[in-house]
């Protein structure tokens, strides 16, 4: 058993001092360059100036690219127009989106802007958040770039405008009307009424609802 392991040895022993000329030979990467080993040690400087470059484009790609910064507790009366005047001093906006009501027009309070560098994004999130405007405290937040929805600044670049709906039946409801159109207008007045008046009686009680058909004063 001895000899066996004598010859092992001397095995080992010949066999590591080839290894360590090969390894001289190799000239392996630094330890400051071990996590960018090439595949092939001879190309190990051009392998490394390749990766610094990329980290170098990377880097400059995450800066240009764009940032989205949410609005919360918007003041009221502060639109599109002074959003913009106000945050364009932190750096060139690229969309404004502010959230409206489809049925008054008027502001929800919260929207949405799109710096052209993210950067920039982040120190408008930053500098604006709790900011005190109004009496109302500012909310400001920065918003990564894969959770912003596809569909958050739709249609911001059209002309807003206010709904016609409202206006529309103020028009209806004020316009002069003739004594015909007035008298189905009490006659249909008239009907519901007595229908009230019906209900009412059924529970005991007892109620005159006046109503009077003459035709409108002329304008």
């Amino acid at each position: 058993m001895d000899s066996d392991n004598e010859s092992e040895i001397s095995i080992n022993s010949s066999s590591t001092a080839e290894d360590k000329d090969d390894v001289q030979s190799l000239q392996w990467p630094t330890k400051a360059s071990v996590d960018q080993i090439a595949l092939d040690p001879k190309n190990q400087s051009e392998f490394e100036k390749f990766v610094k470059k990329k980290h170098e484009q990377i880097k400059r790609d995450q800066e240009t690219q764009p940032g989205v910064i949410y609005l919360g507790h918007v003041p009221y009366g502060f639109a599109e127009e002074p959003l913009r005047k106000f945050f364009s001093q932190f750096g060139k906006i690229t969309r404004l989106k502010l959230s409206r009501s489809k049925k008054t027009g008027q502001s929800k309070g919260y929207g949405f802007i799109e710096f052209e560098h993210g950067e920039v994004a982040k120190i408008a999130a930053d500098s604006m958040n709790n900011y005190l405007m109004y009496e109302k405290l500012f909310k400001c937040k920065y918003i990564p770039p894969e959770k912003v929805h596809k569909d958050t600044f739709k249609h911001c670049h059209r002309r807003f405008r206010l709904p016609r709906n409202n206006a529309r039946a103020r028009y209806e409801h004020n316009r002069n009307i003739t004594d015909e159109q007035h008298s189905k207008r009490m006659a249909r007045l008239e009907k519901k009424l007595k229908k009230k008046q019906g209900r009412l009686a059924k529970m005991g009680l007892s109620y005159d609802m006046p109503i009077s058909l003459q035709p409108p004063p002329p304008s």
